[in-house]
């Protein structure tokens, strides 16, 4: 992980349509834009973190880099790479001596060969919750930047930020539940 002494130039926040959090349902997908802020005009070439998830589960559907990031080709070294999507995330996609054990993460991985990226949406990933997961109630995901580099080769301090996602059981299991709560409180008033 980069290290610097001072305040970063650049923060890096998991966000979804402009929001730190969201709920869905079983069953639905959403996307998550990792969005990069800077208050010094910070830019960089080349741009290397993780998103950890604190449960394992969801379904990796796709990314998509914004310009002038190429998306699945060239410098992308992002890891599961685009054209083993989808996949699942779980503390083995993400493994060996680099990594953390024991993490659901993934990691983005990326340079421009050219124009420097200021600030805005870096990457967005689509991901998917299975009709069976079994967590449900409140997941976190964080960013966690490894290298930012500028374009003279230098490391932009970056800090990471979270995002809460709330999982709800899917519409049907859901109806069921009201209806034994329902039929319960009934029987209950004879």
């Amino acid at each position: 992980m980069g290290g610097y002494i001072g305040s970063p130039s650049y923060l890096l926040l998991p966000l979804s349509g402009g929001l730190d959090h969201l709920t869905v349902a079983a069953g639905e997908s959403f996307d998550l834009d990792f969005v990069l802020s800077s208050e010094d005009g910070a830019s960089h070439v080349s741009a290397i973190f993780q998103a950890y998830f604190d449960r394992p589960g969801l379904e990796y559907l796709s990314y998509s880099w914004a310009s002038p990031f190429p998306t699945g080709v060239s410098y992308d070294s992002s890891f599961p790479v685009l054209s083993t999507l989808p996949a699942t995330i779980d503390v083995d996609t993400l493994a060996g001596l680099r990594y953390e054990p024991n993490y659901a993460d993934v990691e983005l991985a990326n340079a421009t060969g050219g124009p420097d990226f200021t600030v805005g949406t870096l990457v967005t990933l689509t991901l998917h919750v299975p009709e069976d997961y079994p967590y449900h109630g409140a997941m976190i995901i964080a960013s966690m930047p490894d290298s930012f580099v500028d374009g003279g080769g230098e490391e932009v301090p970056t800090l990471g930020g979270t995002f809460e996602l709330t999982i709800t059981p899917e519409p049907a299991t859901l109806a069921m539940l009201l209806a034994g709560t329902v039929y319960l409180v009934h029987r209950r008033k004879r």
